[in-house]
Order: C-alpha cells, then structure tokens, then sequence
C-alpha cells in the first residue's frame, strides 16, 4: 500500500527524480513482500500512515474495527 494512494498531502518528490523514483518503487515492493510474508505466517495486517494520525476519533475508529474483526 503505498501512501500516495492514501494520504491526500502526500507528493512525490519533483527533484532528483532519479533517485526517489526507484527508492518509492522499491520501497512499495518491500512492503508488499513484508505484508504477504506476515499473512502467509497468519497475521492480520493493519498499516496506518502519518497522515492517518491526525485525527484520533477517526485513527480509534479503524484501530477498533480491525481489532473487532475475527
């Protein structure tokens, strides 16, 4: 999951898009391969980005939603 999908402030960098762009795929690669590994293991996954913090009721809510799922 990646945060540009996510968070509506985040951005890709404009400058030395030679670097950022083969460090945000790779890094989106990584966390794919993370999170099907902690599923292939059993685990429930619940990735929350910075921008998902700013509101407590909101960032309670889905914390409490995905603890209540089986």
């Amino acid at each position: 999951m990646h945060p540009v999908k996510n968070c509506l402030d985040a951005r890709k960098p404009k400058s030395n898009k030679s670097y950022w762009g083969p460090k945000l795929t790779r890094n989106t690669q990584r966390d794919a391969e993370h999170l099907a590994a902690l599923k292939a293991a059993g685990w429930r996954v619940l990735v929350i980005w910075d921008c998902e913090t700013k509101t407590s009721a909101i960032l309670t809510k889905r914390v409490v939603r995905f603890l209540a799922r089986p």
